[in-house]
């Protein structure tokens, strides 16, 4: 018999009395942040919250899963709202009530702010031993709204016991792709908002060297807002690292070939 994820504290998911008297300083470091507006959230949540969302991780490879393996990427993801958990549901609410999009408008200035309810992008994801993620700018329209641009990401980072040496850091680059200015470790209950555009360069190269059976895990939403136009249809764009000149013709390679 398995024991129920533990409930939530009586704050709720979110803290608000915590963070919205800080959404001015936030909005300050939101645009004061080298290399393009982001700002990083440590104890974001309730941690009985994120605990609970490890739910989410049981069964990392099993149906629901997607394999997304090609030249610059590798990783399992899950997505579609059918699929996740209680838990995993009630924070998803939560992050598109009027209150929390409001802070999110608050700190990074966009207005219109939403989720995508089906969850059709965005999700859960893990990586493992071995597992990458080029540096890419994202996509900008949502996979079948094509009114919908993305204009800010939320990661939160679900790994308890997560080790430096691991390697697993999100990577913030130049917009040229000359210098990495930050690198921000995946902690627990550690939460990052970025701006989506084309001088967001950012991802995880380093090959994890964790433990077989250990991963990095965190959930990833996107927010949208209405472009009152179609928006075009794009594909991540990866760029490899000076240094990688071996690997720069098959990083465009691969580009042309997803976008296809």
């Amino acid at each position: 018999m398995t024991s129920a994820p533990p409930a939530p504290g009586p704050m709720g998911p979110v803290d608000y009395d915590r963070w919205e008297p800080r959404a001015d300083a936030l909005r300050a470091d939101w645009g004061a942040a080298s290399p393009f507006p982001h700002v990083v959230l440590d104890d974001f949540l309730d941690p009985a919250t994120c605990r609970a969302l490890g739910e989410e991780f049981r069964d990392v490879g099993g149906p629901g899963w997607i394999e997304n393996r090609h030249y610059s990427q590798r990783l399992r993801s899950r997505n579609g709202r059918g699929g996740f958990g209680a838990p995993a549901l009630a924070l998803l609410e939560e992050l598109d009530s009027a209150r929390f999009r409001r802070l999110v408008e608050r700190v990074t200035g966009e207005a219109g702010l939403f989720l995508d309810g089906e969850m059709l992008d965005g999700g859960v994801s893990a990586m493992g031993r071995g597992d990458f993620f080029d540096l890419h700018t994202d996509m900008r329209a949502h996979a079948l709204r094509r009114r919908w641009m993305r204009r800010v990401n939320l990661i939160v980072y679900l790994t308890e016991a997560w080790c430096d040496e691991w390697n697993g850091a999100l990577e913030l680059w130049e917009p040229d792709g000359r210098r990495c200015a930050r690198a921000i470790a995946p902690r627990f209950n550690r939460a990052v908002l970025f701006e989506v555009s084309g001088r967001a360069l950012h991802g995880v190269p380093e090959p994890l060297a964790c433990p077989a059976g250990a991963s990095r895990n965190n959930l990833v939403l996107y927010y949208f807002a209405d472009a009152g136009r179609e928006v075009p249809i794009t594909h991540f764009r990866y760029r490899a690292r000076p240094g990688e000149a071996r690997r720069r013709p098959l990083v465009w390679a691969n580009n042309a070939a997803l976008l296809l």
